[in-house]
């Protein structure tokens, strides 16, 4: 864009330096935008993952059943599933800057909650971390899709890569503040409240952000929402999204076990699992890049499969050798199957307001599919007593995961409502 001419024809240095000093803040505040957006992506994980190294010792503080226990795990992820079908209304009502910084809030309180006594706060606070968490995903799509249109592959991937780190901290770090407090893993997950609440710091001046297209109200609406439901690619999106977070899930409750049934100690089963999540952060950031090259999401979906798949034959046929290879082709596979599916809301979208609705969409359906994974395998060992036959199964499901990839994927895509001209 270029500074407005003096009527004589001629840009003056004065309008020339205030256009370029109006654009250097527009960029600053971009930049700004940018990374308040990637810190609060940060925030939206670690505080579940910290739970599980230090699930062994909640167990015996607090008496609890294996089934008590496993609530603390799965209860999130079946409210990112049922709170994301409801959050599209609700970032309508009330605007994604302030219902961010709400979601933030909500966590920094939630996450102190359940570090205190007695039992009853330890699940109020996980489900409370479990709805915030939810509502701020399904926002997220539609703040890539309004802020940078013209960085959507790079925007996708650094937000994916975030998602892939915050997992890794939590589950590095709780262990080792639990030692430092003495033995307190109720502090040590009160800790992460505190980058939460820096995350927070950083959002208020965002906080009247909104989705709203400009010049109108709402275009998203009842009628529009319906047929969102009903759009082959939207549900394709939704499938391809269930059935990579399905994957990703039952990995990350089984691989440890597994390997350690092929053989290894529990420190190399934790530090190969820990791989799984390194490798994943960068194809997360590649997949992206990758899709904007070549203008479509067909090929990084076959090669994301391809990796992932070649992962768990290695498992199966040589699960005693070449576990490092095995679990750097899961990583690359995992990794960029989530940045894949996140890109696929926001570049199939026509506006930010429908990235938000196939967003609540997609990780409505994903995450409640995603929930049954771990049972399932869990239940396939118990059955048939071998781990080969839950890993086959992952294998399987990659080839429909595939398929609804290859459509939702492809280079322009069939429109959805809005793109279609339906209203």
């Amino acid at each position: 864009m270029l500074p407005p001419e003096h009527p004589s024809g001629q840009v003056t240095a004065t309008e020339a330096g205030e256009f370029a000093a109006t654009g250097s803040a527009r960029r600053r505040a971009g930049v700004g935008l940018g990374a308040a957006f990637l810190f609060a992506a940060l925030n939206l994980r670690p505080s579940i993952a910290a739970v599980s190294p230090l699930l062994s010792r909640i167990r015996s503080s607090d008496h609890l059943s294996p089934v008590e226990a496993g609530l603390l795990t799965s209860m999130p992820l079946v409210c990112f599933g049922i709170v994301a079908l409801v959050a599209p209304r609700v970032v309508r009502r009330i605007g994604s800057g302030a219902l961010l910084l709400a979601c933030l809030s909500g966590l920094v309180v939630s996450i102190a909650l359940r570090s205190l006594p007695p039992v009853s706060t330890l699940y109020i606070g996980t489900f409370g971390i479990g709805v915030t968490i939810a509502v701020a995903n399904v926002l997220m799509p539609g703040v890539v899709k309004k802020d940078f249109p013209e960085r959507v592959a790079l925007m996708t991937g650094l937000y994916t890569m975030m998602l892939s780190l915050g997992p890794s901290v939590g589950a590095t770090l709780s262990i080792p503040l639990d030692h430092l407090l003495g033995g307190s893993w109720r502090g040590a997950l009160g800790l992460f409240a505190l980058p939460a609440a820096a995350a927070l710091a950083c959002w208020l001046p965002f906080r009247r952000h909104d989705l709203a297209p400009e010049g109108g109200g709402a275009r998203t609406g009842p009628d529009r929402r319906r047929q969102l439901w009903r759009h082959p690619l939207a549900w394709s999106i939704s499938f391809y999204m269930g059935l990579q977070s399905l994957n990703f899930y039952t990995v990350l409750a089984w691989l440890p076990t597994i390997l350690q049934r092929r053989g290894l100690s529990p420190g190399g089963a934790g530090s190969l699992l820990g791989l799984v999540n390194l490798i994943a952060i960068a194809a997360s950031l590649t997949a992206p890049w990758l899709s904007e090259r070549l203008g479509s999401q067909r090929i990084p979906v076959l090669l994301s499969a391809g990796a992932n798949a070649g992962g768990l034959a290695g498992l199966v046929l040589d699960g005693h050798h070449l576990q490092l290879l095995w679990a750097a082709l899961i990583g690359l596979g995992q990794g960029s199957a989530v940045s894949l599916a996140f890109m696929m809301m926001v570049v199939r979208a026509a506006d930010p307001e429908e990235a938000t609705a196939l967003s609540g969409m997609a990780q409505g359906v994903g995450y409640v599919l995603a929930a049954a994974g771990p049972v399932a395998a869990g239940a396939l060992f118990a059955g048939l007593r071998s781990w080969d036959a839950p890993l086959v199964g992952l294998a399987v499901l990659l080839v429909v995961q595939t398929a609804v990839g290859w459509h939702a994927g492809k280079a322009g895509g069939d429109p959805l409502p809005a793109a279609s001209g339906s209203r």
